[in-house]
């Protein structure tokens, strides 16, 4: 195979985008959103789309494929035709388009099932039947940032809800764990760039009329007199009435999970932005500045 289509600019088609590039082909990615990452926001997604261009991968965005044809020049592969009009070769196409809930069991058993077909549990992980219990992406858990309910496929939240439901059923009554929600903290890699986030982005806050304030901040990774350090682009959303932190978005060359999952330990622990700029975190030239992004989020 020398050239290949993926389509869908998630986490797997950007992972996958980039490993097909290391392999030597060539590649362009498909996503039919008018940007790519739909989980971070438009001045984040821009830097990834950039350094994918700078690896060589193709972006294609606000298109998506429409059919599947065969070539008419007898070539090996497949001809793809964008709902643009525009036609693609690939001998090889991959595609991540994202997922959807498998539930058709608990229907068929009986249990809740939400409008977006994810299993419904209460605080414990138990469906509508109290002997069946649920995890995992087919579930819908709760969102502590909006206070609503969504869907999360990743595999952190699936593995701890799948350890608490163990300690669950063999816990004695009265001494039930209880899930706390899933805030969505994800990473990801994209050839030299890490982009993190976690709680929501500015795009829902919007859609959903929910009072916030954003901040941009370009921090170093380290102390700007040590070599290597480097940018990061780190955003911020909170609620303007009480300073309680939405999301954060971050993406750079060097150290920027770790930022974020600072704040999210902070969401966790319902911290505000004044609390952010009061934390005492590791401090030495190669690994950060006196006053670390997170601190200087909250300043």
């Amino acid at each position: 195979a020398k050239r290949a289509v993926v389509a869908g600019a998630g986490f797997i088609g950007i992972e996958m985008a980039e490993q097909l590039k290391h392999r030597g082909l060539d590649v362009v990615l498909v996503e039919a959103a008018p940007q790519i990452m739909a989980p971070i926001d438009v001045e984040i997604a821009a830097m990834l789309q950039k350094e994918l261009e700078a690896n060589g991968v193709r972006v294609l965005v606000g298109d998506a494929i429409d059919a599947f044809e065969e070539p008419t020049d007898g070539a090996m592969g497949s001809d793809l035709v964008l709902k643009s009009g525009g036609r693609l070769h690939a001998d090889l196409v991959i595609l991540g388009l994202g997922v959807r809930a498998e539930s058709k069991l608990a229907k068929e058993a009986g249990l809740e099932v939400s409008v977006r077909g994810g299993i419904v549990v209460d605080d414990f992980l138990r469906t509508a039947d109290p002997h069946v219990w649920a995890v995992g992406d087919a579930i819908e858990v709760k969102n502590p940032t909006l206070g609503d309910s969504w869907m999360v496929a990743m595999a952190g939240p699936a593995n701890r809800q799948g350890r608490m439901v163990a300690d669950n059923i063999c816990a004695a009554p009265g001494t039930l764990r209880s899930y706390r929600g899933t805030i969505g903290t994800s990473v990801l890699r994209c050839f030299s760039y890490t982009c993190a986030c976690t709680g929501v982005n500015e795009r829902t806050l919007k859609s959903r009329g929910v009072p916030y304030k954003a901040i941009h901040l370009w921090p170093a990774s380290h102390a700007g007199y040590y070599p290597g350090s480097t940018e990061m682009l780190l955003k911020v959303l909170f609620d303007p009435t009480d300073g309680r932190v939405l999301g954060a978005q971050a993406t750079g060359k060097d150290k920027v999970e770790k930022r974020i999952d600072v704040i999210a330990t902070a969401m966790h622990s319902h911290l505000t932005m004044d609390d952010l700029a009061e934390l005492e975190l590791c401090y030495a030239p190669p690994y950060g500045g006196a006053k670390d992004p997170v601190n200087l989020a909250g300043m």
